[in-house]
């Protein structure tokens, strides 16, 4: 009988491959013809939204469909659990300590710190900041806890000197990539190679003036996938090396498919009822994983999933006297700093002039004042109308039943779902790095923990709930 299941489940396999082949050569069609309307129609969207939201109604007639009914395990879901063992049940960012009592009962068994500092300087040195990374991974590790490093971004191969657009600095890439399979493999678990690189803030590499500029979907891809391979060629031991992005994030994906076979998982970074106006929808959840899994065809980490515990839309008063507080009185209405935009962002705080200036590729009306925008979220510092779950508000009670309730579904019969890291471990009580304001609830109030002033954690609701959910997952 075991036979006969196995010869039935290779044959599904191999039908949904051949007919697999004629779905993506049309969706890379469709993809083109749908930005092309999307641009026609919307001539002011940012490209970046347009590249992802093209790719991924393109892939979902199909790839959607068969996510439901194709088989949900194969032989690299086999080998990423040789090499794993059990379900990835972690928290990112972590800065605790690992012997820290909030940590050691909260049941995570992965973690990922701070990103990984660059491997080199320069001059060619060694970075210490580097080699002391290592080392505190290796203190998580002798504590039992599994590390996921997140590598450079884009930027910072750009900051000494490689520009991965060039052939030359794509190999002083996969030369460092090599380095840091060579160091990492004995003391970390996983590796996410850069992170979500279809948002801009993310992809940016410095131009010779010192501006910044993104890297097209398939730059991204090369800098992404050829790394990939330098550490498949290195031997990358029992470290599970993969790609991710936010979703829809196709354009990177279909980009990605000739490095498919050097990577052991794909990751999806995930934040309904946040930054856009998701409502009632949190089947979009199962949406997204059915298709993505449909589409790569290896095991998936849920690398970010995260609700905010506080933020509510603001008033137009409301919004009129942050305009004001904003640019000390010089605009004292939305609708008057709307009419003088240029003027009106050189009275912003300089941490929001820079994220402009980098980010709103020329459009910055709708990037500024749209209430589709993520900034318009991080400039009143609210979660607008619609940005939220039915049923589960921003407050620490609505974020602790949001992981009481979204885990399980989301993890239910998905077999080739083989990790879920929440973000993140504490509330940044501090200032968001996107905005520069404090109590920003786009980047704050996520954690599952407070820390005091000394460090010592302190959990929210969010952190049993998460904690329990996960628990039994295998």
């Amino acid at each position: 009988m075991e036979q006969i299941s196995a010869f039935f489940h290779r044959l599904s396999l191999d039908f949904f491959a051949f007919f697999d082949q004629g779905a993506d050569w049309v969706a890379r069609r469709v993809a083109a013809l749908i930005g092309a309307i999307m641009f026609a129609v919307a001539p002011t969207m940012p490209a970046y939204l347009a590249n992802q939201f093209g790719p991924g109604l393109a892939v979902l007639p199909w790839y959607a469909a068969t996510g439901v009914i194709r088989p949900r395990t194969n032989d690299k879901v086999d080998a990423f659990n040789e090499k794993v063992d059990g379900f990835m049940r972690g928290v990112t960012h972590v800065d605790s300590e690992p012997d820290s009592a909030v940590w050691k009962a909260s049941n995570f068994n992965w973690a990922t710190l701070s990103d990984l500092p660059m491997p080199v300087l320069a001059d060619g040195n060694e970075n210490p900041e580097y080699i002391a990374y290592i080392a505190r991974c290796r203190v998580w590790k002798e504590a039992g806890t599994s590390i996921k490093v997140v590598t450079p971004y884009p930027i910072a191969y750009s900051r000494i000197g490689i520009d991965p657009r060039t052939e030359e600095g794509v190999e002083r890439v996969r030369e460092i990539a090599r380095k840091i399979i060579r160091d990492l493999r004995d003391c970390v678990g996983a590796i996410q190679i850069s992170n979500e690189l279809s948002v801009p803030r993310f992809n940016t590499v410095l131009e010779a003036d010192g501006s910044e500029v993104s890297l097209t979907a398939e730059q991204a891809a090369v800098f992404l996938g050829e790394q990939g391979k330098a550490m498949a060629e290195e031997g990358k031991g029992n470290v599970i090396v993969g790609w991710n992005n936010v979703a829809p994030g196709f354009d990177i994906h279909m980009a990605m498919k000739p490095w498919f076979q050097y990577f052991d998982y794909v990751g999806l970074d995930m934040y309904l009822g946040m930054w856009f106006p998701t409502g009632n929808w949190p089947f979009l959840f199962e949406l997204m994983l059915d298709m993505l899994w449909s589409y790569v065809q290896l095991p998936i980490v849920f690398c970010e999933i995260g609700y905010t515990s506080f933020g509510t839309p603001k008033t137009q008063a409301e919004k009129d006297a942050h305009i004001a507080l904003l640019t000390g009185g010089a605009y004292t209405s939305e609708a008057d700093a709307k009419a003088n935009i240029a003027d009106f962002i050189t009275r912003l705080p300089q941490v929001m002039q820079d994220t402009i200036r980098r980010d709103a590729a020329g459009n910055e009306e709708y990037f500024v004042f749209d209430p589709k925008s993520d900034f318009y979220n991080h400039l009143f510092k609210q979660m607008a109308e619609g940005h939220v779950i039915s049923g589960y508000p921003h407050s620490e009670k609505g974020q602790a039943d949001f992981y009481q309730d979204m885990i399980p579904r989301i993890v239910k019969n998905r077999p080739y779902l083989r990790g879920m890291l929440i973000h993140c471990w504490s509330d940044s009580n501090g200032t968001c790095y996107y905005c520069g304001q404090e109590d920003c609830p786009s980047e704050d109030g996520l954690g599952l923990v407070i820390l005091d002033n000394e460090g010592n954690a302190s959990p929210k609701l969010g952190y049993y709930t998460a904690r329990e959910a996960l628990r039994n997952v295998k």
